[in-house]
């Protein structure tokens, strides 16, 4: 029986391949530190992160709903109020329950509209810039034609037109929200298409499939 291949690991040839893309990771992370918005945009972001994390610990639930309390509490209470820290709204909802726990339900939504999002623009945009020809020219009309249209006003039409829940609301963002991502993911694939070990793949006779 022949020996089995030996690969020698090389710790200092990977560090050498790997020191552009260190550098250019620091790089990056200089300058995130020295911009002032970007900071205070994940400082907010980390902050509803941990919002929704302790929502139990900060406005535990009891067995009445404490979004709802008995209608003789329409008008908003001062903080502290019959125990409401932030007081209750026009309806007698208590603010701080709505927002602790609407924190969880915001990031769900966020979440799921940008995953699925980017999945049917991963799809379209990569089949698209693979094969070219009559199906990159239909799926990318077919992406023009909701990016030709404005995007809020787009899923407040697909809102109005199904029945008002959560779960169609979340349909509608992502019908207006893949174009983009499809368009994006389609200008990788025309790229990489153009790399030399591409070119050379096709010279030896490689096929698509």
């Amino acid at each position: 029986a022949s020996p089995a291949p030996s690969f020698d690991f090389d710790p200092d040839a990977l560090m050498r391949e790997l020191a552009p893309r260190i550098r250019e990771f620091k790089n990056s992370i200089s300058l995130f530190r020295e911009n002032i918005t970007a900071l205070l945009g994940l400082s907010f972001v980390i902050f509803i992160i941990l919002l929704a994390v302790f929502a139990p610990m900060i406005s535990p639930p009891t067995s009445a709903d404490p979004m709802y309390i008995p209608r003789d509490f329409k008008a908003p209470k001062p903080p502290g109020a019959d125990g409401h820290i932030l007081g209750t709204g026009n309806w007698g909802t208590d603010m701080l329950y709505g927002i602790v726990w609407g924190a969880r339900t915001s990031i769900s939504i966020s979440l799921f509209v940008v995953l699925t999002g980017v999945l049917i623009g991963l799809v379209v945009g990569s089949i698209a810039g693979f094969y070219g020809g009559k199906i990159d020219n239909l799926m990318m009309r077919i992406t023009d034609i909701f990016l030709s249209l404005p995007a809020l006003i787009l899923a407040m039409a697909i809102a109005s037109i199904l029945e008002r829940n959560l779960e169609n609301m979340m349909l509608a963002i992502v019908i207006v929200w893949w174009p983009s991502y499809a368009r994006l993911i389609r200008a990788q694939v025309l790229s990489i298409k153009e790399n030399t070990y591409v070119e050379a793949a096709r010279a030896i006779g490689v096929k698509k499939n």
